[in-house]
């Protein structure tokens, strides 16, 4: 499958523009890396220069010619920064039907024949009509579709047409709750990482919303008799299966008895691993429930290089001694292009990384000297409170559907036990943060893996 994935401000710059030039239409040129992922290639454009009335020979409502010194001068830009180019232009006309126009076929049929040979990356065109965002890629002269076209931040969206019919019995109730957010969630697809005790009833709440799919990753088996408390579809049964069972198949079986139509993929597997990760660029979405600092660092990362927005969730148990709580927290993090990243949070330890990356033997020596922070042995936890850390997260993503999401904190916690809501003070996006280096630079990005 081939997507295209811009960041929201550039997505609603072009909207903008488009809006304030009407009738006419407007062209607007982006840089594009292409990464390649399990089931395909991910397009990633950045960097949008947008026309003025210098770059055209002819501007109207239904007609728009580039000049000769502007193609060339963003073939230049391209060839620079050694990316590739996209072409978007618009047709404001609301009767306009969506897509590209015989007009328009006429002229990516020249282009397709000089400007690729040109570029060291892929060459791109797009047309932003009523019913959304449609793009194609070119190759040997022949234009392919881009299947989906998707814009990051704390505003994420699909953007191009939706399918999904609204109406059915099943989903009724949802429909009178979110409206036309609905067709956006059930055309969404998803990676989950991490399905344990936090991520299981995450899995079992996104499956009942009805995506199209879910990819589920996690290295684990069911090897401990208490996460039957925890993790959402196990069975006493489970623990004395040989061989183990892991915990996405055991998700797997569980959504399965369910009856519902969303795919459902899983991996058992690290996403630090390339093999993994690349499997997760398939996704929309990425949510994120495990405590690693190090996996976490790696997708936080992806979010900002290959414009992936990224749900981020923690629970936690305090304790005032053996017999006291002291809080049951659940706190969401979203890092995508526009909001700080989790380093910029300071959420994010490099001390833990490190000592993560040890190899086990040298790991477990300098846990006994005391020198690697935090507890070998299982962490505090309960179900009740693993339940509404996954709604949390759920309710995060509804969110982010919305177009005024940008106006909501994208940190936030709920502590269970005192029924509050403790203030985070607000973080600014560092300009010396890796998440401004990293942003819309795909496979030329660092991202940590193994």
């Amino acid at each position: 499958m081939k997507r295209l994935a811009l960041t929201t401000e550039d997505a609603m710059a072009v909207a903008t523009r488009s809006r304030a030039a009407a009738p006419k239409e407007i062209g607007v040129f982006f840089l594009v890396r292409a990464a390649s992922t399990r089931r395909g290639v991910r397009f990633i454009a950045s960097n949008p220069y947008f026309l003025d009335s210098r770059d055209y020979e002819a501007h109207g409502a239904h007609q728009l010619r580039l000049s000769a010194t502007l193609l060339s001068a963003m073939i230049s830009r391209a060839e620079n920064e050694g990316t590739g180019l996209m072409f978007v232009h618009t047709h404001p006309d609301p009767e306009h039907p969506t897509g590209f126009s015989p007009v328009d076929r006429v002229a990516l049929q020249d282009f397709a024949t000089v400007i690729p040979s040109l570029l060291d990356g892929p060459f791109l065109a797009a047309v932003i009509g009523p019913g959304g965002w449609v793009a194609e890629v070119c190759g040997s002269e022949v234009w392919t579709p881009i299947e989906r076209v998707t814009m990051a931040g704390r505003h994420s969206a699909i953007l191009s047409p939706l399918n999904s019919s609204m109406g059915e019995p099943i989903d009724d109730r949802q429909d009178r709750a979110l409206g036309s957010i609905s067709q956006q969630l059930r055309a969404l697809d998803a990676a989950v990482i991490g399905c344990g005790g936090l991520g299981s009833p995450l899995v079992e709440t996104l499956h009942r919303s009805g995506m199209r799919r879910l990819l589920l990753v996690d290295p684990d088996y069911l090897d401990h008799p208490s996460n039957v408390r925890r993790v959402f579809g196990s069975r006493m049964s489970d623990l004395s299966q040989t061989p183990p069972v892991s915990k996405v198949e055991i998700m797997r079986r569980h959504c399965g008895e369910i009856g519902l139509t969303t795919s459902i993929e899983c991996i058992q597997g690290d996403v630090r691993c390339d093999e993994v990760l690349r499997a997760v660029l398939d996704a929309d979405i990425i949510l994120c429930t495990t405590d690693s600092h190090s996996s976490r660092a790696v997708l936080n990362a992806a979010a900002y290089a290959y414009h992936l927005p990224l749900i981020d969730g923690g629970v936690r148990v305090g304790r005032r001694h053996e017999l006291y709580m002291a809080g049951l927290a659940a706190e969401v993090r979203i890092s995508a292009p526009g909001t700080p990243c989790l380093w910029c949070r300071g959420t994010l330890s490099a001390e833990r990384i490190r000592e993560e990356n040890l190899p086990d033997e040298q790991r477990q020596q300098l846990q006994q000297e005391g020198y690697v922070i935090g507890s070998p042995g299982p962490q505090p936890s309960l179900c009740a409170l693993t339940v509404m850390g996954a709604g949390m997260m759920s309710c995060a993503l509804l969110a982010m559907l919305q177009s005024d999401a940008v106006d909501l904190p994208d940190s936030y916690m709920f502590d269970g036990h005192f029924g509050d809501s403790p203030r985070i003070p607000e973080v600014a996006l560092r300009v010396d943060c890796s998440c401004h280096r990293l942003l819309g630079m795909a496979d030329e990005a660092d991202l940590g893996l193994r």
